[in-house]
């Protein structure tokens, strides 16, 4: 049948939006690890916000709470550059400020990363008096304090870090020595160092994947980020493995962010629209239709752990 001018149009804007993911998805090995610690993003010199904290606003909480509340901290701190849903995104940015701001009155480690991070222009400041105060938190025990003292280093501007008082070595040898804590922020914190290849560790993004995965199961975007970012090469040659498990994790990073773009790629391949290696827009094959389909109905649950799955199934089919 023959393309009306309106199909054309219909299809050359997927095309851009899908060019546009790609492109996106290409510099997640630098976005995707925001939640593993391991990437320079913009920094400012500026005015430094003053602390919030209130002593007398603390509030007791066990410890299964407090290091929940960290998590979250973490999480959403890393994923400061995107909307969150946690926050009705799109427009999160300023309620996500605020929920720091409100936090930080009754827990220091809000508080001090209200103060390293504008929320609002969604960038770092380089701001070393609260950095020390959160390395020195962890230092008198709070093992929270102490990996997102490490996951947020290299977020500052190198050049100012290599004069500060603490080095990125000595923080992620701290991190290290706590990574079997329990804590969610300090867990399988090995993933970045392989991904950097830094205090030694080899390195590899195959050695990193399984500690990823790992973390994308805990619940951190950014890890969930990279893992669908690291199937776009398949995608693009039409391997039915990598189209699963990109759907997948994008499914899964999407719950928390629109960024992730899960709604906009499955309507992109609705009519049978894939994109080749060389990023123009070709038929799908019918079997990746099929796939894409069944990964793309609004009743299908999927979860981490059902991508985790995945990637376990086809891992030993390879072997």
């Amino acid at each position: 049948m023959k393309k009306t001018s309106h199909d054309v149009c219909r299809f050359s804007a997927r095309a851009v939006r899908l060019r546009r993911a790609i492109r996106f998805a290409a510099g997640l090995t630098v976005v995707a690890v925001l939640a593993a610690g391991s990437v320079l993003v913009w920094a400012v010199n500026e005015p430094f916000p003053p602390s919030l904290y209130r002593p007398d606003l603390k509030r007791e909480m066990t410890q299964e709470q407090r290091w929940k509340l960290d998590f979250e901290l973490a999480n959403e701190a890393s994923m400061k550059e995107h909307n969150s849903r946690r926050f009705d995104a799109p427009g999160s940015f300023e309620k996500r400020a605020q929920w720091f701001e409100a936090t930080a009155r009754w827990y220091p480690i809000a508080d001090l990363m209200q103060q390293m991070i504008d929320f609002r222009k969604s960038i770092m400041r380089n701001n070393e008096k609260a950095f020390n105060k959160l390395v020195e938190l962890g230092k008198r025990g709070d093992v929270g304090a102490t990996c997102m003292a490490w996951m947020f280093y290299k977020h500052f501007d190198k050049e100012v870090t290599a004069k500060w008082r603490y080095s990125y070595e000595q923080v992620a040898r701290d991190a290290l020595k706590v990574r079997d804590s329990g804590h969610p922020v300090c867990s399988e914190i090995e993933g970045s160092l392989h991904l950097d290849g830094d205090l030694g560790y080899e390195t590899s993004k195959t050695k990193a994947r399984p500690y990823m995965i790992r973390r994308g199961m805990a619940g951190f975007y950014g890890d969930q980020m990279y893992l669908a970012a690291s199937h776009q090469a398949g995608t693009l040659r039409f391997e039915p493995h990598e189209f699963e498990l990109d759907l997948c994790w994008t499914k899964v990073a999407d719950a928390q962010s629109p960024v992730a773009g899960f709604a906009s790629t499955c309507e992109f391949h609705k009519d049978g629209v894939g994109m080749n290696e060389q990023l123009k827009p070709v038929p799908l094959p019918q079997s990746l239709q099929k796939i894409v389909r069944e990964w793309c109905e609004p009743s299908r649950i999927v979860t981490a752990q059902t991508c985790a799955d995945l990637e376990q199934q086809y891992e030993n089919e390879k072997k």
